[in-house]
C-alpha cells in the first residue's frame, strides 16, 4: 500500500515540474463558454474556461478561479472581460490548470461586481459548476483577484463564512482593493498559501486608492490565519501587474503545488496504520481514502 501511495505522489510531483514549463508555441487552446442558471437570478449567467494544455481523460487537474478588476460590462457572453482574463491567466505557470472566469453583466444585476450580491452568487455558482463538471483536484484550487476584484472577494468570502464548496490551496491578491476581508471564511485554512503583490506607485496621487497601504494590512490580516503569506512591493509599477510580478507568480504556482504534494505525502504516511487496520477489517474504500495522494480533510466538502 505504501508503495502505491508513493507512486501516486511521485506522479503528482512530476506534474509540478511540468506545470512550471512556460511553453506557448503550438498551443491551440481556446476558451470554452458555459451557461449557468443561478438561484434567484432569472436570466442565465455565463463563464469561460480554458482546459489544461496536456489534458488527458482520467486525470485530475488544478483549478484557478480568476476575478477581474473593474471593467466595461458591455459586450456579449462570447466576448467579455472574463474570456480575456481566462486567455491571459492560462499562461502564468498555469498551463496544466483549468482556468475559469465569469461574465458579470448588467443584465443579471452583477455589475459592478464589487458591489452586487448577484456577482458573488454567480462566482459561487461558477465554482460549483466547474467542480461538478470537470476532473478537478479539490486539494489544488486557487483564487486570483485584481483591483476591484478584491472587494468582490470580500463579498464572496462573507458568503463562505460558514460553508464553502472547497478550501483554496492558494490566494493571489494582485494590486487588489479590499477594505477588509473575512480571513476566517470556510474556504481558507492554515495551509492556504497567500501571495500579495502591489506596485509601489499604486497609491495617491497616482491612483485614487492606496493599494500599497491595503497590501500591508492584508499581510497582517492573512498572517493571523495562514501560515505562509508572501508580500511583495514591485518597484516602478503602478496599478497594473507588471512583468516582475508575473515572473514571480510563474514560480509561485509550482512551488505551492510542491508544498501541497509534500503535505499530502506526510498525511498518507501518518494514516498508514489506520489504513492497515481498515484493510484488516475489509474496509478497502476507507483504506484507499486514507492513503490516496489527496488531503483526507477535503473528503467532507460538498460540490
Amino acid at each position: 500500500m505504501e508503495a502505491a501511495v508513493l507512486r501516486r505522489c511521485s506522479l503528482a510531483i512530476a506534474f509540478v515540474f511540468l506545470a512550471a514549463m512556460p511553453v506557448r508555441a503550438g498551443d491551440s487552446r481556446v476558451p470554452e463558454k458555459f451557461e449557468l442558471h443561478v438561484a434567484g437570478i432569472n436570466e442565465p449567467a455565463y463563464y469561460h474556461m480554458m482546459r489544461p494544455r496536456a489534458y488527458e481523460a482520467g486525470r485530475k487537474y488544478p483549478l484557478l478561479v480568476v476575478i477581474p478588476g473593474s471593467h466595461n460590462p458591455d459586450g456579449t457572453p462570447d466576448e467579455n472581460e472574463g474570456k480575456r482574463r481566462v486567455s491571459f491567466w492560462a499562461y502564468q505557470g498555469t498551463e496544466e490548470f483549468f482556468v475559469i472566469s465569469a461574465w458579470y453583466s448588467r443584465e443579471i444585476d452583477a455589475h459592478p461586481h464589487h458591489a452586487k450580491r448577484n456577482a458573488a452568487a454567480v462566482t459561487d455558482a461558477m465554482l460549483r459548476d466547474a467542480l461538478a463538471r470537470f476532473p478537478i483536484d479539490r486539494g489544488r484550487v486557487f483564487y486570483q483577484c485584481f483591483s476591484a476584484g478584491g472587494v468582490h472577494t470580500k463579498l464572496l468570502f462573507e458568503r463562505y463564512a460558514v460553508e464553502a464548496p472547497v478550501v483554496f490551496a492558494g490566494l493571489l491578491f494582485n494590486d487588489a482593493n479590499c477594505h477588509g476581508c473575512n480571513v476566517n471564511a470556510a474556504c481558507v485554512s492554515r495551509d492556504t498559501v497567500v501571495f500579495i503583490g502591489v506596485g509601489e506607485f499604486d497609491k495617491q496621487p497616482a491612483e485614487p486608492f492606496n493599494c500599497v497601504a491595503e497590501a500591508e494590512r492584508w499581510k497582517t490580516l492573512w498572517s493571523t490565519r495562514c501560515n505562509d503569506v508572501e508580500h511583495h512591493v514591485f518597484k516602478d509599477q503602478g496599478h497594473n501587474i507588471g512583468p516582475e510580478q508575473f515572473d514571480m507568480i510563474q514560480e509561485w504556482f509550482p512551488k505551492t503545488l510542491a508544498k501541497v504534494t509534500e503535505r499530502e505525502i506526510r498525511t498518507a504516511a501518518a494514516n498508514r496504520k489506520q489504513a492497515q487496520e481498515a484493510v484488516r477489517r475489509g474496509l478497502y474504500g476507507a483504506a484507499l481514502s486514507l492513503t490516496e495522494c489527496a488531503p483526507v480533510s477535503y473528503t467532507h466538502l460538498r460540490a
